[in-house]
């Protein structure tokens, strides 16, 4: 029995942080939207969109400071890469965690001769609905194609004026969104990868490359 609780004990701490985890990323989904939305309202209306971001910003921090289009813009990149990075963090995080708490499930069941404990695991996937499924690739596929896509014309649009430093910036600050968003989405998508790696030799030995260039870093 000592055993069995103290399995048990882990595995409502790590449910709990999971729901936790959960719950941040959601958050950050809808905060992801509505400054993706901003951004894709700069690309059709630029002068109000920027106008009510400032709004939005003297509100929030209770000032009456004027901003430059050009800041704001370059702020809302700096807002959208930050939302992008923790989005993903939590979201990575959520998926590693189904495996675990699945073996812990099936390590209560095995020592309380139960088969109760499915409820993340093989209990969860039982009979699974299709609209989940759609959800799902509405959440993994959909949006982060979306969101590439709205910043990749709003990047161009930026190009199409005139180069300065902000433009350098926000230009360095849109790369490492698609970086970050695109080893996202294959993380995210195992089959995926996994097919790239077998039929595209080439994809394997640099991913395997870089894998050891960032565990070095």
């Amino acid at each position: 029995m000592e055993k069995l609780d103290l399995y048990y004990d882990h595995y409502k701490e790590t449910y709990a942080l999971s729901k936790q985890a959960q719950t941040r990323r959601n958050k950050l989904f809808v905060l992801l939207c509505v400054f993706e939305a901003l951004s894709f309202l700069v690309l059709i209306k630029p002068n109000e969109a920027l106008e009510a971001f400032s709004s939005g910003i003297n509100a929030y921090f209770e000032t009456d400071i004027i901003f430059g289009n050009v800041v704001l813009q370059t702020f809302l990149w700096i807002i959208i890469a930050y939302t992008t990075v923790r989005y993903c963090q939590d979201t990575l995080y959520v998926e590693r965690l189904y495996p675990y708490l699945d073996k812990l499930e099936k390590e209560i069941s095995a020592l309380s001769e139960s088969k109760i404990f499915e409820r993340e695991g093989s209990g969860y996937l039982n009979n699974y609905p299709m609209v989940l499924n759609f959800v799902d690739l509405f959440y993994k596929v959909f949006c982060p194609i979306l969101f590439v896509g709205i910043n990749t014309i709003h990047i161009l649009q930026e190009w199409s004026g005139c180069m300065s430093l902000a433009l350098i910036c926000d230009t360095a600050i849109f790369a490492s969104i698609l970086i970050i968003t695109w080893f996202y989405f294959f993380e995210i998508h195992s089959k995926i990868t996994a097919w790239c790696k077998t039929h595209i030799p080439v994809v394997n030995r640099m991913a395997e490359a870089l894998r050891r260039i960032l565990k070095e870093v």
